[in-house]
């Protein structure tokens, strides 16, 4: 029998990474560069109000003036360097004549053009003689790993000096400067990364014990939101008015983690189901559990057998800790997105905790009896994150009636289970959780053209996200033969985030299959990343994901068209019960052909 006329690759994914050349960016790898503090570290203290208005000042210009200005000098400058430098003297500036004055010494030497001034700024001075400038243009966010999006220097001719930014930052201080440069030829300077900082002994180098490569870091990160996150028209946030709290945050913290807690806050702040941190994985363990919400109890879905703990345990205390309390501390400060992904990734967070350590697990088991179990953490790693148990990755479980484990099934075991695929009356996917393979599968539910969701990635080349473009990159999928039976199932849950949401979104916006199980994530749009001083890694959508019917998707995810929770009553006796219900959907389907 002829194989699948697999897709081996669509023209663009909304979460698998574009083949684009790999850019040079000026920040240091995640992790921390120290784990305690040296001479030169500034100690928590809080901020009062007269220094926030100076740092919020300095953070909207440093944020212009850092992702939209194009000069020379502003291409090579260290502009964490920079902000490390500058912080301190903000705070100390007394009024506007002095914190005009550290502007002016700050960006006046990088910034071509910048004028800074107690009073209304007066007209623009006579435009220079027609000339080639440069204008920055960005392609989402370009982070430290490549993810798809890009940025460059355009080169333009113009009859002035063209777009400017010019606006009254705080009391009695303007700034103005333009958001173009002059070109003095075709070369990229490179950026040469600062090895010292004024004001600080020789050999000290950034991290979370300082307070200012705190406030730094917090101004860095909220300067990449405010002008890249693409959700601000879905989302329910003042984010400049987030600043205050989140620069005090930073100004207080005690340590390295304390910041990294206050990072995971503001990232909670997004609303943004991919936002997470990255910093000293090292530290982490975990042990062997998996945790569920079910009928309003946090219960045990699975745990190592070794354990001899029973599914459908009840849980009570970790550590101690109430466990319904640390559910909602997870969740409101160390999780993002939807509220059925902030439980999701809540519950697996529950996992965790220091290496090294004994997690004390207070239960009652389904028989009423109570105990407290002691496991060890073992050494976090991804092949040790447990999952549930499944069938095999293509299995057919009744006669006629094939699963396919899409999570733990590539490309390769899809052409080498094509005959199987091909003769089967009645085929269920499982894509709770990430794809293994392409979504090449698609081109073999469908007789006609059909377009995946729009991936919106965003292009901007004036700050604030005025007029932006738009490059919609959706699949167009086209079909392939052999087709497959119409009698599809696809099974999904919370776990399914970014890519598979793409994968599901077509199926849902184009009839291809019955949707089975719980609204997916509504985190989707490739990645973006910011690494910020202290060896802190922030990740966030970067790319808007708007279904094809014009509908948001953000936060709300893929909806299926049958609802199934698990029970209580199945977790105990060790049932699939989302599973069992995409069965009963290809069987009632199969009866009534």
């Amino acid at each position: 029998m002829k194989l699948l006329g697999f897709l081996r690759s669509l023209v663009a994914s909304a979460a698998v990474l574009l083949a684009l050349p790999a850019l040079a960016v000026q920040a240091q790898s995640p992790g921390p560069p120290r784990t305690e503090p040296i001479a030169g570290d500034e100690a928590a203290s809080p901020l009062i109000e007269a220094e926030i208005a100076n740092l919020r000042a300095f953070a909207r210009v440093y944020t212009v003036a850092r992702w939209f200005h194009p000069s020379d000098a502003a291409l090579a400058a260290d502009w964490d360097a920079i902000a490390i430098e500058a912080v301190p003297q903000v705070i100390a500036a007394r009024g506007p004549e002095e914190l005009a004055k550290v502007l002016s010494q700050t960006f006046t030497p990088i910034v071509e053009g910048f004028e800074v001034a107690n009073q209304p700024l007066g007209p623009v001075a006579a435009s220079p003689s027609p000339a080639e400038r440069w204008r920055w243009l960005h392609s989402g966010f370009t982070g430290p790993v490549n993810t798809g999006y890009f940025k460059r220097r355009n080169s333009y001719r113009s009859l002035g000096i063209g777009e400017f930014f010019d606006e009254q930052i705080a009391t009695g201080l303007w700034v103005r400067f333009p958001t173009s440069a002059t070109k003095n030829g075709d070369e990229t300077p490179e950026m040469v990364p600062q090895q010292s900082f004024a004001g600080k002994p020789e050999g000290w180098t950034p991290a979370g014990f300082d307070r200012t490569t705190r406030i730094a870091a917090t101004i860095i990160a909220w300067g990449v939101f405010d002008q890249f996150y693409p959700y601000w028209d879905v989302v329910d946030v003042d984010w400049d008015e987030r600043l205050d709290v989140q620069l005090h945050r930073a100004a207080t913290a005690q340590d390295d983690s304390e910041f990294a807690a206050a990072l995971r806050i503001m990232l909670n702040e997004l609303q943004d189901g991919h936002a997470r941190l990255v910093y000293n994985q090292s530290r982490r363990g975990l042990i062997p559990l998996i945790f569920e919400r079910i009928e309003g109890r946090i219960v045990v879905a699975w745990a190592e057998e070794s354990l001899g703990i029973e599914p459908g345990s009840m849980v009570s205390t970790i550590d101690g800790m109430a466990i319904d309390e640390l559910l909602v501390d997870v969740m409101e400060n160390r999780s993002s997105g939807s509220e059925h992904v902030r439980q999701r990734v809540a519950l697996d967070r529950l996992i965790y905790g220091p290496l090294d350590t004994v997690a004390k697990v207070a239960l009652t088991s389904p028989d009423g009896q109570a105990r407290t179990i002691e496991i060890p953490r073992i050494p976090f790693s991804w092949d040790a994150v447990p999952e549930m148990p499944r069938p095999d990755p293509v299995a057919e479980l009744e006669p006629g009636l094939l699963y396919v484990d899409l999570t733990r099934t590539t490309d390769d075991m899809l052409i080498g289970a094509a005959d199987r695929l091909v003769k089967e009356k009645g085929i269920v996917f499982d894509l709770r959780g990430g794809p293994a393979g392409s979504p090449m599968i698609l081109s073999h539910l469908t007789d006609k053209v059909v377009l995946s969701a729009r991936f919106e990635k965003q292009v901007y080349e004036f700050p604030d996200q005025v007029n932006p473009q738009y490059a919609d990159s959706a699949w167009r999928i086209v079909p392939q033969s052999p087709q497959l039976t119409r009698n599809i199932v696809f099974l999904t849950n919370a776990d399914a985030a970014s890519y598979p949401e793409s994968i599901l979104g077509t199926v849902k916006g184009n009839g291809l299959g019955t949707i089975v199980g719980s609204p997916t994530a509504g985190a989707n749009g490739n990645v973006s990343m910011v690494d910020v001083p202290g060896g802190y890694r922030l990740y966030f959508t970067g790319m808007k994901v708007i279904n094809r019917d014009g509908s948001v998707h953000h936060n709300i995810g893929v909806l299926p068209d049958v609802a199934v929770e698990p029970t209580l009553e199945g977790i105990r006796q060790g049932r699939d019960e989302v599973l069992e219900a995409g069965l009963d959907v290809v069987r009632a389907a199969l009866a009534n052909s």
